[in-house]
């Protein structure tokens, strides 16, 4: 996996990963990885308590054309975190399976834009990947480029359904 663009030092984030998420004691154990280039995230929509699905996708060649698409992730915060997927994997090791995903995480902004509008909300992509386990991904996000800005920032739109809105409009 050291190949993946982006995944540099994937090895030993993964064995770290794994003792301290998922209290396997890992060792120089072989590690059997099944990587995948999407993933079914089913949610209860927050308008109806029906259920909903989102087909989500990190591949390169997606049509010939790369696709890493957005997803928030429930963490220890009050609100749910956006993060861009980079690759999902099953990771087979002492006779036990795990989903795990790796994700950059999007980080508020500072920066203030020339247009302002009320309830926008500006993130800046991380650079780096983190691992997450695939259980903690709650829904498909969707991230608009910021325009005339440094690149890696992006606006959360909450407004693509009424879902998002209620999850997280102002």
């Amino acid at each position: 996996m050291e190949h993946c663009e982006g995944l540099k030092g994937f090895n030993k984030c993964l064995r770290s990963f794994l003792a301290s998420s998922c209290n396997v004691a890992v060792g120089d154990s072989p590690i059997t990885i099944r990587k995948y280039q999407c993933i079914y995230l089913k949610y209860q929509s927050h308008e109806d308590w029906s259920e909903g699905r989102d087909i989500l996708r990190c591949n390169p060649n997606f049509n010939k054309e790369s696709r890493f698409d957005c997803v928030f992730i429930n963490t220890d915060t009050l609100e749910p975190v956006p993060a861009r997927l980079q690759a999902v994997f099953r990771c087979f090791l002492q006779s036990s399976l795990f989903d795990i995903v790796s994700v950059k995480i999007f980080k508020p902004s500072n920066v203030i834009p020339r247009t302002r509008w009320s309830g926008a909300l500006l993130y800046d992509e991380a650079r780096d990947f983190k691992l997450v386990m695939a259980k903690s991904l709650i829904r498909g996000a969707h991230m608009i480029e910021a325009f005339n800005l440094k690149e890696g920032r992006f606006y959360l739109n909450d407004l693509i359904d009424s879902d998002m809105f209620l999850h997280f409009g102002n």
